[in-house]
């Protein structure tokens, strides 16, 4: 034989010995992991998850670097990894500081920079800066979109991890890439964080008309409307203007309890729906100490989620004229689980109806009438929409009023 081809053949046979040598690696090591003593699932995980527990498994006891693996950060990896594979904004993990942070608004106060966002197809905007806040006094207004925070993007961030990347220690200072809306260009914003006192219900009498505006629904919002009602019988105004716009929603319990304070007891709220199709009927409770009198709603796109409930189901029932622009259409229902380790899971649970059935999710309440307050109307002081919402109450020019649809 030639020396060249003898050379050829040596050759080949040595790559086919590398090959047959990896191969046997990957066959040895499929049969030591097919008869792994530890591999074996309990009994109550499903088939569709037995590989994470087996990868769990695998990196808990044959990882070369064992001691140095941390667990609690690899759990956490793959509890965002489970949400992440959801695509859905409204539902993510919090770890235990974060889960803190984000129950905190809800109790009277928190710190940060005092304004409501929400997600609108996939992107992160401002639904309303909490009055007399860092937030509203450095320009942030409705309707921003909020493109970066502190150099880093909002895309595929979940509405959580948003909320949680913007809050922080009074006296702090945040950067937010802003674009306002009907802008194209956007605005660099350094906004020096407080400490958010949330009062969620505001009254002021105008004549005869009670203006309510409710900025969030919040654990106090049911006590907070019910002392103004006090107030509003002890003044004696007859009608009630209740300005939701700008409303994000907050704590179902509260919207159902503001809801019963103007429906009949026994009326229906709203209905859940849950990922079975069963429905569950929330009801008014009784007490109601604005039954009778005559209510027009505002809202406006950013009136969002409980503002939505409460909305919907005054109009259904007729108890008020719904006057304003079409609302934000978030009518899934959330629940924050909390979790051992002090973390917790805000999950999203179900979707909600109006009374008649009406879904609202990605849809949004129209209104009855239609009334418009533009940005430049409120910089000036002026607002047409609550203007024309007075009018039709006190019955002056309501040829100028649509006919309800």
């Amino acid at each position: 034989m030639a020396k060249p081809v003898k050379i050829l053949l040596i050759t080949l046979s040595l790559i086919l010995l590398v090959s047959v040598s990896f191969g046997s690696g990957i066959l040895i090591s499929q049969r030591i992991t097919a008869a792994h003593p530890y591999l074996s699932t309990p009994r109550d995980v499903p088939k569709s998850m037995e590989a994470a527990w087996e990868v769990w498994t695998l990196l808990t006891t044959e990882y070369v670097e064992k001691q140095n693996l941390d667990t609690k950060k690899i759990q956490q990896g793959a509890i965002k990894g489970m949400m992440d594979a959801l695509k859905d904004p409204y539902s993510s993990y919090l770890d235990a500081e974060n889960n803190r942070l984000e129950t905190s608004n809800l109790h009277g106060s928190f710190e940060g920079i005092g304004a409501q966002v929400g997600m609108k197809e996939n992107q992160l905007i401002v639904i309303a800066p909490i009055p007399d806040t860092p937030a509203e006094k450095a320009g942030i207004r409705p309707g921003d979109a909020l493109l970066e925070i502190e150099g880093q993007s909002t895309a595929g961030l979940s509405l959580a991890e948003a909320v949680i990347k913007i809050r922080g220690p009074k006296g702090t200072p945040i950067t937010l890439l802003v674009r306002h809306e009907g802008k194209t260009t956007s605005d660099s914003i350094t906004i020096v964080r407080a400490e958010i006192k949330v009062k969620s219900v505001r009254w002021q009498p105008r004549g005869d008309v009670a203006h309510i505006q409710i900025f969030q629904f919040s654990g106090d919002t049911g006590r907070e409307l019910n002392q103004a009602l006090d107030e509003i019988n002890r003044q004696g105004s007859k009608q009630i203007v209740l300005d939701l716009r700008s409303n994000p929603g907050g704590l179902l319990t509260e919207v159902v309890a503001v809801a019963s304070q103007f429906l009949k007891e026994g009326q229906t709220v709203l209905y859940t729906v849950n990922n079975q199709g069963e429905r569950r009927e929330m009801k008014a409770s009784a007490g109601g100490k604005a039954q009778e009198r005559p209510i027009v709603i505002l809202v406006d796109s950013h009136s969002a989620s409980g503002s939505e409930v409460l909305s919907g189901a005054l109009q259904d029932h007729k108890r008020a004229l719904v006057m304003g622009t079409k609302t934000f259409g978030k009518g899934s229902v959330n629940m924050l689980f909390p979790l051992r380790d002090g973390s917790g899971l805000y999950l999203t649970t179900g979707r909600w109806l109006t009374p008649n059935g009406r879904p609202i999710e990605g849809k949004g309440l129209d209104p009855d009438v239609e009334a418009v307050t533009k940005p430049e109307d409120r910089a000036s002081g002026k607002d047409p929409a609550l203007d024309q919402a007075l009018e039709y109450l006190k019955g002056l020019k309501t040829a100028m009023i649509p006919s309800i649809r």
